[in-house]
């Protein structure tokens, strides 16, 4: 019965990262150009021959498992969420068998499975609210499994689940600025105090993976980065700096800080791509941003210097 649970567990995991598999390409699809017009011909002559494939079996009857999800890419948010509740329902029996207790790394990978879910979901959810909700509910599975796992230990899945919680938050942080940037109405105190949380959040989710990189005795970064980590480090470094840029406040002192912490996180990108040519190969566009920051923002700093010294 132990052994019947454990590969019970294992393909309810398989399903669901079918289910994973097929928002994602069918995101993939939608998002790419090139298949901008063969998207087009297909759905003029019939908007459900989006096949991933011809899938199947030649000595099983398995006609009822496989009518419960589609083999077919997903164009719109009804079928999306079809896709998503199976996934849902997959990730959740196999979370009976892989509990944190005695399988903490897959039962990690679960949760980080089901996030994926609510992200890709959300593409394809046109309400800005609803998307924001589904991002709230990566944030909670991501941040109920992370406070019962301790970094000594599990410090690359930590790493994992700071990294993902920084962009999460930047994701419902860029919903919320762009309805407040859709309307010409004055944005309320309310509103501009969650602009600011989301982009806190963000920053030290972003902050306590990049920390987690330094040396603990000197607390700097290392001259050198392990290649696997050279492009999610600088893209850190990218967020951090853009999200100090978002957060609103008059206080001129603060409004200085945070430029300086701008300046400082650009700087870093671009210093190091300079030691490292191959690292700007691997951020092509957001180095060529930074360069052009590090030149400006000294402006920005100085002028800002001079109002409160005038104040």
């Amino acid at each position: 019965r132990e052994r019947f649970r454990h590969r019970s567990a294992d393909i309810a995991r398989c399903w669901a990262k079918y289910g994973l598999m097929l928002l994602s390409s069918s995101k993939e699809r939608l998002m790419s150009d090139e298949n901008e017009d063969e998207l087009e011909r297909q759905c003029s002559s019939d908007p459900d021959i989006l096949q991933l494939g011809e899938l199947w079996f030649t000595s099983l009857e398995l006609s009822n498992y496989e009518d419960d999800i589609t083999e077919k890419f997903i164009l719109i948010y009804e079928d999306a969420r079809k896709v998503f509740l199976h996934a849902q329902a997959w990730l959740n029996k196999a979370k009976q068998y892989y509990t944190l207790d005695g399988h903490a790394s897959d039962c990690v990978q679960i949760i980080q499975d089901m996030s994926q879910l609510y992200k890709y979901l959300a593409f394809f959810e046109e309400d800005e609210e609803r998307q924001s909700r589904m991002h709230k509910r990566r944030i909670d599975h991501l941040e109920s499994v992370l406070k019962e796992l301790n970094p000594q230990y599990y410090l690359l899945v930590c790493r994992q689940l700071w990294y993902e919680l920084g962009e999460t938050y930047s994701d419902i942080l860029d919903i919320k600025l762009q309805k407040l940037q859709a309307t010409d109405e004055r944005p309320t105190p309310h509103a501009l105090r969650k602009v600011n949380h989301l982009a806190e959040q963000s920053i030290a989710n972003f902050n306590k993976f990049l920390d987690s990189l330094k040396d603990a005795s000197t607390g700097n970064m290392p001259v050198r980065l392990s290649e696997d980590l050279v492009r999610p480090t600088l893209i850190a470094y990218f967020r951090v700096g853009r999200l100090y840029s978002k957060i609103i406040t008059p206080d001129k002192a603060a409004q200085l800080q945070h430029v300086q912490e701008t300046y400082e996180a650009y700087k870093f990108i671009v210093d190091y791509c300079k030691t490292d040519k191959e690292a700007r190969n691997q951020v092509a566009v957001e180095v060529v941003v930074c360069e052009d920051m590090v030149k400006l923002l000294p402006l920005k700093l100085e002028r800002l210097q001079r109002e409160l010294q005038e104040e």
